[in-house]
């Protein structure tokens, strides 16, 4: 089955590019405080905490799922109303064409290949 709408991949993505953006100029930040540091010696240096990339990654991630909606609301109310209006088909064929293809995908094989 395929929903039609915003992709919530898109907006992931998005934000995570924002991100990513943000910890590149906070890094830049740092490296121009560090030469500021080392030319001034040891005595005004501040202890830091520096986080993995991995961190820095599950960091971004968490922050995007915090502002992500658990449930879409307009798709929702609108496959509501369509099933209970007897607007919603389903076509078997391709809900079965499309469980096949994924399995080909994640099982590396073409489609129709088994």
């Amino acid at each position: 089955m395929k929903i039609h709408g915003p992709d919530p991949f898109d907006r992931l993505k998005e934000a995570l590019a924002r991100l990513e953006e943000k910890d590149r100029t906070e890094r830049a930040a740092g490296r121009e405080e560090d030469r500021g540091t080392a030319a001034t010696g040891r005595a005004g240096e501040e202890d830091r905490v520096q986080l993995s990339d991995r961190a820095r990654e599950l960091r971004r991630l968490r922050e995007v799922l915090d502002e992500s909606p658990e449930i879409r609301e307009e798709l929702v109310a609108r496959l509501r109303d369509e099933i209970a209006s007897g607007r919603y088909g389903i076509d078997g064929r391709r809900i079965a064409e499309g469980i096949l293809a994924e399995e080909a995908r994640l099982s590396g094989e073409e489609p129709g290949e088994s």
